[in-house]
């Protein structure tokens, strides 16, 4: 079995590892909305499955939606795309 760390060392790896997948993640979500038409963004879950040693995505787009509230009024705006 092996020794815990210290709570300073512990905090310090779960820093270092976080900045590590950090760039790549936002790198990956990036390369991912450069496949979606321009008006729309990635919905809340996005799945890679590997089948056959093969890596698949699947993802779904929705519209871009601004929401204005202002005086007890609500305004949608929905960009879709073209």
């Amino acid at each position: 079995m092996r020794t815990r760390p210290t709570k300073e060392r512990a905090e310090s790896r779960v820093v270092s590892r976080y900045h590590k997948l950090y760039e790549p993640l936002i790198a990956l979500i990036q390369s991912l909305e450069d496949l979606l038409p321009s008006g729309m963004q990635l919905d809340e879950t996005v799945e890679f499955n590997t089948d056959n040693d093969m890596l698949s995505v699947a993802y779904k787009a929705r519209p871009i939606s601004l929401v204005i509230r202002d005086k007890g009024q609500t305004i949608v705006v929905r960009v879709t795309p073209n």
